[in-house]
């Protein structure tokens, strides 16, 4: 069968079959996003374990910077776990969690300390990039 005998088909199916399977696709997305929503509802009671919360933090941003795909309903759902998800990011980032102190993950920690570094034209030579470097090169 070629490719235009499968447009010719589709232009032929009846109305009501076209429907349905627009219908169905359609359902398929609603369960496939209530799916989501789920996982990300579980994964938020995982916050407290540090590898988690970088992780979490992508995902639940992802979904709400998408939100305008969602039902209303669903996207209340996302509005509250983004909300639930930033507060917890800013109590870790102020120092007021569970344990009394710091409590900053790998990721983070690794972003604060690189984030007022001066990279070097040649890559580590002079680390801070300085000129240093160029003392011991000639």
């Amino acid at each position: 069968m070629k490719k235009d005998e499968k447009v010719k088909g589709k232009k032929d199916m009846p109305v009501k079959v076209r429907e349905e399977e627009e219908e169905e696709s359609k359902r398929f997305l609603k369960y496939q996003r209530e799916a989501l929503i789920t996982c990300l509802e579980i994964a938020a009671r995982r916050y407290k374990i540090p590898w988690c919360q970088t992780v979490i933090d992508i995902l639940v941003k992802h979904a709400f910077d998408n939100v305008a795909r969602f039902t209303s309903c669903q996207r209340d759902a996302i509005q509250k776990l983004w909300a639930s998800i930033r507060e917890q990011q800013t109590r870790r980032k102020q120092g007021k969690s569970v344990n009394g102190k710091l409590d900053v993950n790998g990721f983070e920690w690794l972003q604060q300390k690189y984030a007022g570094e001066k990279i070097s034209i040649r890559h580590s030579v002079g680390g801070s990039g300085d000129r240093r470097a160029s003392q011991w090169l000639g």
